[in-house]
């Protein structure tokens, strides 16, 4: 019997009105009762734990691709393998710079020294930079600039400065090379912007 035959068979009976308000509010309590309880049923909560569950897996996701950078085969014309690169380090390496005497001084940390590739290398230097002015004209570029040792997950790399005078520039550094004996070069991709003054 549902809430209103109810209501329509108590108000037949002959009772006092204060008895017919008293049983028709208890079946209105027990209406949100059972309204309550349905909302507590499993089939309610499935939807909350799925967002959850995609909330967390995104978070992993964002997580891995904001840090961590990946290995990539290095092909010749004939499609054999001949190398491997490392690519997205650029979250990977922090990079700050001063200049010295028509040098710049790169101090570079490995953010994460105990991972791979870094834990796999001994010295590094950078493979592939650029200076441009304010108009970002190029002033000088280089393919390759000494390695040094890695100490505690930090190196110092030194660049001589060419063609410039006193005026604000900028660093684009495109990729770092790693060393180890007996190992071949590993390129370190990413791209690290840095401005300074002379």
């Amino acid at each position: 019997m549902n809430y209103k035959q109810l209501k329509k068979e108590v108000q037949s009976i002959e009772m006092s009105n204060e008895m017919k308000s008293r049983i028709i509010t208890n079946c209105n309590l027990k209406k949100e009762s059972e309204n309550f309880n349905m909302r507590k049923h499993p089939l309610f909560k499935k939807p909350l734990f799925f967002v959850g569950l995609l909330s967390l897996c995104t978070c992993f996701t964002v997580s891995a691709i904001t840090y961590f950078g990946s290995f990539k085969d290095i092909k010749n014309f004939t499609g054999a393998i001949i190398s491997t690169a490392y690519e997205q380090a650029t979250n990977e390496i922090d990079v700050h710079i001063e200049t010295e005497n028509n040098t710049i001084i790169v101090y570079t940390t490995l953010l994460y020294p105990n991972k791979a590739p870094y834990s796999e290398i001994e010295t590094l230097g950078i493979k592939e930079y650029k200076i441009v002015d304010s108009n970002n004209n190029v002033i000088d570029e280089s393919k390759l600039t000494n390695a040094y040792e890695i100490i505690n997950g930090k190196v110092t790399i030194s660049i001589p400065l060419h063609n410039t005078n006193s005026s604000s520039y900028k660093l684009i550094i495109n990729s770092f090379i790693g060393y180890k004996k007996a190992d071949q070069p590993l390129p370190i991709m990413g791209n690290w912007e840095l401005t300074f003054t002379i």
